[in-house]
């Protein structure tokens, strides 16, 4: 009988190894053929252009994507999910220190989101913020439309908006997002301190509630036609947002 070929060899203890991964997301593919092998005890660099798929990458190895809708092929061993914990590129994406998000990472209780800084002054013909780049507030106006659109008629989320005022919820989160990425600082002129984990701990949130808020926000972030650099940073931001909040095994 002819020799059958030799399936992927699993990472030895410690180890990290990846063979032929690919990821996709509907029918947009961001990552095809990867390699790699990360010994125990080394430290692995993982460096190119803006966009080409490392922050989707390390979401694969955290596990963050088993709860999206990307579809993942290739093999990957080696990754103990108990031992691994993401820190995001930018310490203010969600905690305001490093060992904060550690322990949001990690599922411990820590502070609240809190907003971007204030942005330094741009070079002439350069955006100021996020805020700026991305379109300001016609983009949050619409990302935040979009999403309740859907939420409304989604049977896990919906009840837990208040029903006679969607509303006010999407304004909420409008002044939110605003104030986080660079705009107008409405939200805490008028509710204060974000408080994001005090705000929703009445609310169950498990992991089917997770990824369905992640669901919708997917689809509403998909109507904004953003680069491919801001489309990433802001996604970054939302998913990582949602797992924080979660509250319920």
């Amino acid at each position: 009988a002819p020799a059958r070929a030799a399936g992927p060899a699993a990472a030895p203890p410690g180890a990290v190894h990846l063979e032929d991964v690919g990821v996709a997301f509907g029918d947009r593919r961001v990552l095809q053929g990867v390699d790699l092998r990360a010994a125990p005890g080394t430290l692995t660099v993982l460096g190119s252009a803006s966009g080409t798929g490392k922050s989707t990458l390390l979401h694969l190895l955290a596990g963050l994507l088993r709860t999206t809708d990307a579809r993942v092929q290739g093999s990957v061993s080696g990754v103990d999910p108990d031992r691994t914990v993401w820190v995001g590129q930018h310490p203010r994406l969600l905690e305001p220190t490093v060992g904060e998000e550690l322990d949001a990472a990690a599922g411990r209780a820590a502070s609240p989101a809190t907003p971007a800084p204030a942005a330094e002054t741009a070079a002439p013909g350069q955006a100021a913020s996020f805020y700026e780049a991305v379109g300001g507030r016609g983009t949050f106006d619409r990302l935040t439309a979009e999403f309740y659109a859907r939420v409304r008629e989604d049977e896990l989320l919906s009840p837990m908006y208040p029903q006679d005022d969607f509303e006010g919820a999407q304004r909420r989160l409008l002044m939110f997002l605003e104030q986080y990425w660079g705009g107008p600082r409405t939200y805490s002129e008028e509710r204060g301190h974000p408080r994001l984990r005090m705000r929703h701990a009445p609310y169950r949130i498990d992991p089917a509630a997770r990824d369905a808020w992640l669901t919708h926000m997917r689809a509403a972030v998909d109507t904004l036609g953003l680069s491919p650099l801001h489309e990433a940073e802001l996604w970054d931001y939302l998913e990582r947002a949602a797992h924080s909040l979660q509250n319920s095994a």
